[in-house]
């Protein structure tokens, strides 16, 4: 950065520039982050309200930039009517957890998921009383997906245990006139018939 002044001389650029480029070092000497910065001539942002210098922001080791912006002194005035000189940046979100994570510094956790209430058939009776089911048990604090049959059952028990569901709960015509339904622990893949009472629902599905 220090040799850039004579590179901008020896191409012509103007002084107005140079005194521009010089008052922006001495700014980022005086905040301490100088060291930070590599001037590079060849980066060119795609939006046209840019009025002087544009930036991007690397971090070690990664391709990619994680952020970028520059000085866009009329864009403000476009939308309010009032001239005000301004500058900023937008950032990655997905690139900075994507840093983090390489990291080590995040690691992505998948929520746990206490039900998943599968409704066999597609017969309105069995899915008013699905989603009875899901609102007692949302109501209680737990965390509930409601499978309206979208998926087959076979298809749905393998999703539930790759996103690392608790319960599984099937809602069918045979269990639910007899007045229970049956629950799966996904852990130890066990089953059993629970009586609809234990949600809140009598057995008129009420």
């Amino acid at each position: 950065m220090d040799k850039a002044v004579d590179s901008f001389r020896e191409f012509g650029v103007s002084d107005e520039f140079i005194k521009y480029y010089s008052e922006l070092i001495d700014l980022l000497d005086m905040y301490g982050v100088r060291n930070y910065m590599d001037l590079d001539m060849g980066i060119v942002r795609g939006l046209d309200y840019y009025t002087g210098i544009v930036f991007e922001m690397y971090v070690p080791d990664y391709k990619l930039s994680v952020g970028g912006g520059g000085r866009y002194d009329n864009l403000i005035e476009i939308y309010s009517g009032k001239p005000m000189p301004a500058s900023g940046f937008a950032m990655g979100i997905e690139r900075l957890l994507e840093v983090l994570e390489q990291r080590g510094a995040l690691k992505r956790v998948t929520p746990q998921i206490d039900y998943y209430v599968y409704v066999l058939g597609n017969d309105r009776n069995y899915l008013s009383l699905g989603y009875k089911l899901a609102g007692n048990l949302r109501s209680r604090g737990n965390k509930v997906i409601l499978d309206t049959g979208e998926k087959s059952l076979r298809s749905a028990l393998e999703y539930a245990s790759k996103i690392n569901v608790k319960y599984f709960i099937i809602v069918g015509p045979k269990e639910v006139s007899q007045g229970f339904v049956k629950v799966r622990d996904m852990g130890s893949w066990s089953e059993r018939e629970v009586p609809l009472s234990e949600f809140g629902i009598n057995a008129k599905g009420e």
